[in-house]
């Protein structure tokens, strides 16, 4: 804070209307004071090497035609975020001086990151590996939400539709690999005390690993609800479904 307000005082001992003879507020060092309000913000968000390296700040033009008292001193500023978009908002500046005036001024970042991107063109139902992804820097104030910088959140699961090479790859498009199908004999696992208790069983549904589907007990003919835990393997939670048709 400290910091900021001797360079918006520096600012304006040096750049003031009064000091340049006019009798309105100067709109170009509003501008100026205006970016580095923001710039100080995101550097003691983010930290100065993040910010140099991976932040540009635009400040909108202010209309020309507009007629502020000088408030040389008396110039305030804070930051106002609404919803969801972090890169979009306005600075407040209020003068807090004899001819009291406030302007809401917006302002957007562009945040530059490594972006997971197909690397090359991926089809519709095809299985994510580490070979079909790449990284590419890109602006993400123009991405939609849901893009990932990360790969490991992509590896494994499934596209949902086609993507293009080069192209950002979403949460949103992918879906997760089911390693059990609807038909498919499996083995169903439970703990009983230190015993595990398995029982052959018939995949009613398609799961991916996590998920709850619905399993067929071969020997005994009863259905239960059970957690897909691998490749022909479900999980459930008490043992005394499986008891009487299991081995031990």
């Amino acid at each position: 804070m400290a910091l900021r307000s001797f360079l918006v005082v520096a600012l304006l001992v040096f750049c003031s209307p009064s000091v340049l003879g006019q009798d309105y507020q100067d709109l170009a060092f509003l501008s100026t004071a205006v970016k580095q309000h923001v710039t100080q913000e995101l550097i003691d968000e983010y930290g100065r090497k993040e910010f140099e390296n991976n932040i540009e700040i635009q400040v909108s033009s202010i209309d020309p035609r507009l007629k502020l008292a000088s408030c040389e001193n008396g110039l305030q500023f804070s930051t106002i975020k609404q919803g969801y978009n972090a890169q979009k908002f306005s600075v407040k500046v209020r003068c807090d001086r004899d001819q009291q005036w406030t302007i809401y001024i917006p302002v957007s970042t562009d945040v530059y990151a490594d972006v997971v991107v197909a690397a090359y063109n991926l089809q519709r139902g095809e299985v994510v590996t580490e070979e079909s992804l790449t990284t590419k820097r890109m602006n993400t104030s123009l991405l939609n939400s849901s893009f990932i910088m990360s790969a490991e959140r992509a590896i494994g699961k499934e596209t949902k539709r086609p993507i293009r090479a080069g192209e950002p790859i979403r949460l949103s498009g992918l879906t997760e690999t089911n390693v059990i199908n609807r038909g498919d004999a499996v083995t169903i696992e439970a703990s009983l005390s230190a015993l595990m208790v398995t029982a052959p069983g018939e995949a009613m549904s398609s799961g991916y690993v996590g998920q709850q589907i619905r399993v067929k007990n071969t020997k005994s003919s009863r259905i239960v609800d059970a957690i897909v835990a691998g490749p022909g393997r479900v999980t459930v939670m008490n043992a005394h479904l499986l008891a009487n048709s299991s081995n031990r």
